[in-house]
């Protein structure tokens, strides 16, 4: 009885420690180390790193006078969707150049 609790009791920490090896493996990889990267804004919601690529669309240009966000660079160790909530509010101050709209 009491080698079966033990292996019961092994089996919920071997499940237990692989939930959390495969919850972490799911963080967004897009900016997690290395030098800071700069993404562009190609959507149409400046809040969502869906509509940010590495690129910059061919159909639009930076210009200073919109109030679209043109590109940001998100900090080493930073996620995308990190940068935008914790920039939610100011995201045009700390982006570089602002987009034409179309």
């Amino acid at each position: 009885m009491n080698l079966r609790k033990l292996n019961l009791g092994l089996v919920a920490l071997v499940l237990g420690f692989g939930l959390v090896m495969t919850q972490s493996a799911f963080k967004s990889a897009s900016n997690l180390k290395g030098a800071p990267t700069d993404y562009y804004f190609n959507g149409s919601d400046y809040t969502q790193a869906g509509d940010w690529d590495l690129s910059q669309d061919n159909e639009f240009t930076c210009v200073s006078e919109t109030t679209v966000p043109c590109k940001i660079t998100v900090p080493e160790n930073m996620s995308l969707q990190d940068y935008l909530d914790l920039h939610a509010t100011d995201i045009l101050s700390v982006s570089d150049g602002r987009r034409d709209i179309k």
